[in-house]
């Protein structure tokens, strides 16, 4: 299965950090929706393609921008949640990254059914290294038996790159973050 990574577009949430890390569900800004815009001419989807998205405004917003008219099939999962990366003991989750509930995002789109009620409420920010592989390698066979040649998950960057370890099998780090609107191709 071929997956495409992609990291929401900018958010309001980087523009001044640290303060602006504080401020819950944060859209994307003007640059943040012409990145969006961008995707559909670098990587246009079709119908044939399948979108995760976290449950994050953010993220949603640049998927919702980049799918404009492509009929491809649109899950939301907690899987695709922000990650802190690398994990640090003792250390919160910023407002910025807090879940949207599961309750507003059914309303409008379709909720996967891999996740449990509790990795809707608790996600995957603190989650432990070994616990987080077995649910990612779970998720992604998950994702392959939907029988699409093609996965496009809109996450973030510490959430991308945790797959990405898993993936291939090493290391990596802050370095190895996508830019706004960035995106990499992977093989599952």
């Amino acid at each position: 299965m071929e997956l495409i990574f992609v990291r929401h577009a900018q958010g309001e949430h980087t523009i001044n950090p640290p303060d602006s890390l504080h401020h819950l569900h944060p859209s994307l800004t003007s640059k943040g929706r012409s990145q969006a815009e961008q995707l559909q001419s670098e990587l246009p989807l079709t119908s044939s393609d399948l979108l995760v998205l976290s449950p994050m405004k953010r993220t949603i917003e640049t998927a919702m921008i980049w799918s404009e008219g492509s009929g491809a099939d649109v899950i939301i999962s907690p899987m695709a949640d922000p990650r802190m990366f690398p994990q640090k003991p003792g250390w919160e989750a910023l407002p910025c990254d807090q879940t949207i509930e599961k309750s507003r995002i059914e309303q409008e789109f379709y909720i996967d059914d891999f996740s449990s009620t509790s990795l809707w409420e608790k996600g995957i920010n603190r989650m432990p290294g070994d616990d987080f592989q077995i649910a990612a390698e779970s998720f992604l066979n998950w994702l392959k038996n939907h029988g699409k040649e093609r996965v496009c998950m809109v996450s973030h960057d510490g959430t991308i790159t945790s797959f990405r370890e898993i993936i291939q099998g090493c290391s990596f780090t802050r370095k190895d973050f996508l830019t706004d609107g960035g995106w990499v191709r992977e093989e599952w």
